[in-house]
């Protein structure tokens, strides 16, 4: 009985650590001259305009991840993102956790958002060159691997693929297929006081390695939002896009 138990622990421990290890999926080519790829999830907010502005004023790039159902009522907004250089990406409809969902559910999520996106480069008559995908909540379905699969065999017959850097490389251990963008560290001002936030961030921006930075795009974090991009342009660390 004992010895049964034991072998469960060191099988948890096992899988606790191949997690781990699959979730840490970039590996930095470049560290000498580091770069920070930042994305921010769940646009658009009320303030996402004002927010692009600031990034333009300062000379920033960014890859927005949207949710389709809050698209509708701010396409002028995100006409305004996409006119001015900046990729606005797919990040499902409603923002549910996909292992909780069907496969013909995530299938509608993804669809109908990439219409909305479509349109709206076409509305700013834009080509649209590339599709990135971001699942909500990075729910990587982990241990559903048949619908994990045909997920990305969806994303991929519509056109979605994997961000082309010079500067890391992906790599999924449970699926090296993958075409969901993940990020190496997320900001979670949602759920920190702005002095830890920023204190996070600070820790983030010293380790000598590319990152790729979630920030959000949230009605009641907008005022961190400023800070934490000032404190990026503060680490003269170089800025990008996806």
């Amino acid at each position: 009985m004992c010895e049964d138990k034991l072998k469960i622990k060191v099988f948890i421990i096992i899988l606790i650590v191949i997690i781990i290890i699959s979730l840490i999926f970039i590996i930095t080519t470049n560290s000498k001259n580091k770069s920070i790829y930042l994305t921010i999830d769940d646009c658009p907010s009320p303030d996402f305009k004002e927010k692009v502005k600031y990034l333009i004023d300062n000379d920033i790039k960014a890859t927005f991840f949207c949710v389709g159902s809050a698209m509708s009522n701010y396409k002028e907004d995100l006409s305004f993102a996409v006119s001015n250089g900046y990729d606005i990406e797919n990040h499902s409809f409603s923002h549910p956790y996909f292992s909780k969902i069907s496969l013909e559910e995530i299938k509608d999520e993804i669809y109908k958002t990439d219409k909305i996106i479509t349109d709206i480069y076409k509305d700013a008559n834009i080509e649209r060159t590339h599709k990135f995908f971001r699942e909500p909540y990075g729910d990587k379905m982990y241990f559903q691997f048949k619908k994990r699969k045909e997920v990305n065999n969806y994303l991929k017959s519509l056109g979605y693929t994997k961000p082309k850097t010079k500067t890391f490389t992906f790599v999924d251990l449970f699926y090296p297929k993958d075409v969901g963008v993940f990020w190496t560290a997320n900001i979670k001002e949602y759920d920190f006081s702005e002095k830890k936030t920023l204190n996070r961030l600070e820790k983030i921006l010293n380790k000598n390695k590319n990152q790729i930075i979630l920030v959000h795009d949230h009605k009641r974090t907008t005022e961190v939002f400023y800070k934490i991009i000032n404190k990026l342009l503060e680490s003269k660390i170089e800025i990008k896009s996806l």
